[in-house]
């Protein structure tokens, strides 16, 4: 009411309104970036364990068939 017929309160509210809301959307985008910057991470660290169990893979593979090479069975071997 004292609002309405004061028009220096009323701006004052329609700039806190606006600060607020303007903060309210501010926090809302930080909010954003930080899932966004949380998922490149996780995304990030997926694709270095996929490297790393290709890469393991790899050199068991490499192993069992310098197994193979000497006429040892990899399935039968203490490896």
């Amino acid at each position: 009411m004292l609002a309405k017929t004061n028009a220096a309160l009323a701006e004052a509210g329609a700039t806190i309104y606006e600060v607020s809301a303007d903060e309210h959307l501010r926090q809302q985008l930080e909010a954003r970036e930080d899932a966004i910057r949380q998922e490149r991470g996780m995304q990030r660290k997926l694709e270095t364990a996929e490297k790393e169990r290709d890469k393991a893979i790899a050199e068991r593979d490499a192993a069992y068939e310098l197994l193979r090479k000497h006429g040892i069975d990899p399935n039968e071997a203490d490896v």
